[in-house]
């Protein structure tokens, strides 16, 4: 299995792409049950996080390369993000549901992404 980059890009997208569909179903519905409301209306900023993370995983696994810079500069940008998360605050124009924020539900998924 080894210096088989495309083997291990393939699981680890697939993976990551697998979890992502069944993690989002199962949240919506586990807070329906509960009576939470959960609202899938990403705001600007999650939604171009999510761009950003997407443009950035298509640009690692372009060439099929990898190094432990590259490596290194994923996590360095995960961390970003997390941080981004961390002290991003919407715009008081916005609607927001009163619980659950699409930003938490959108941090989770990206951990899972990232953990996958």
């Amino acid at each position: 299995v080894k210096n088989k980059m495309e083997l291990a890009v393939g699981i680890a997208v697939g993976s990551s792409i697998q979890i992502a569909i069944f993690c989002v179903p199962l949240l919506v519905v586990t807070a329906w049950a509960l009576g939470i409301e959960l609202s899938l209306n990403f705001q600007p900023f999650e939604t171009g996080v999510l761009l950003v993370t997407v443009m950035l995983v298509g640009f690692t696994i372009l060439n099929g390369e990898s190094s432990w810079l590259i490596g290194a500069m994923l996590i360095v940008a995960y961390c970003s993000l997390a941080a981004a998360f961390f002290v991003h605050k919407d715009p008081p124009g916005l609607p927001r549901p009163p619980s659950l924020p699409p930003s938490y539900l959108c941090l989770v998924l990206s951990c899972v992404a990232c953990v996958t």
